[in-house]
């Protein structure tokens, strides 16, 4: 067997010298060598050593963290909120009570100031130095008849004293008290203090208000030089 050089044209018949395609002189073709590959080489990568990799952080402590934080500040910011507007109420409740009282009583005190005076005691009255004490109706202003059942709508209201001898100078306390008047239950409405002018013997304490009186229980305590001497009761229906 013959091949071309040039072109690789093989050629069986041994007569023919010269290729046919170019020309070029044949040569005896020998045996065709096995082509040869470059075949990669199988090596395992090196395992990287554990103390190589760089540290992971831990993402999760810091997300519970900073949710517990959130929570408590939520939670004082409601407390907190709630306690300004528990004491705002309260502030403005109170308020609004002395703004309805201060508004609503009118006090004529017969010459008489007004007194805060509560340190005396309501026992062992000294009676005394009190002859006599009782409620009246008003009469224009002065104090009519005596009386212990009062209607609502009488504005004004008297409590008169009669004092065993006149003695100038002599502190009398008057004590106005609602006992069980609606939301007048064991409240102080009015104190009225009053000294008395030489001969004096006979004092009259009158307490106005603007409006229909709560129907209920009240009373008068009456205190004498700083002490309790006397409580008259009366009734408003």
């Amino acid at each position: 067997m013959r091949s071309c050089p040039v072109c690789h044209q093989t050629y069986n018949d041994d007569s023919i010298r010269f290729c046919l395609n170019d020309g070029t002189a044949l040569v005896t073709a020998g045996p065709t060598a096995p082509p040869s590959y470059n075949v990669p080489s199988t090596m395992t990568p090196p395992t990287p050593q554990p103390w190589a990799q760089p540290p992971r952080r831990r993402v999760w402590p810091w997300v519970v963290g900073g949710l517990v934080v959130v929570t408590f500040l939520g939670i004082g910011l409601i407390v907190l909120i709630i306690a300004i507007a528990a004491m705002s109420s309260g502030n403005s409740n109170t308020s609004n009570q002395n703004s309805s009282n201060s508004n609503r009583i009118v006090i004529s005190e017969n010459n008489s100031n007004s007194s805060d005076d509560n340190s005396n005691s309501d026992s062992n009255p000294d009676t005394s130095s009190i002859a006599s004490a009782h409620m009246a109706q008003d009469s224009n202003g002065e104090a009519g008849e005596e009386a212990i059942i009062f209607k609502s709508s009488d504005r004004t209201i008297h409590c008169v004293i009669r004092l065993t001898k006149p003695v100038t100078g002599t502190d009398i306390k008057f004590r106005w008290v609602g006992v069980d008047a609606g939301s007048w239950k064991d409240y102080t409405i009015k104190e009225i203090a009053y000294t008395t002018k030489e001969n004096e013997s006979v004092v009259n304490a009158h307490l106005t208000y603007s409006l229909d009186w709560p129907t209920g229980s009240y009373k008068v305590d009456v205190y004498v030089n700083g002490r309790f001497a006397r409580s008259v009761s009366y009734q408003v229906i």
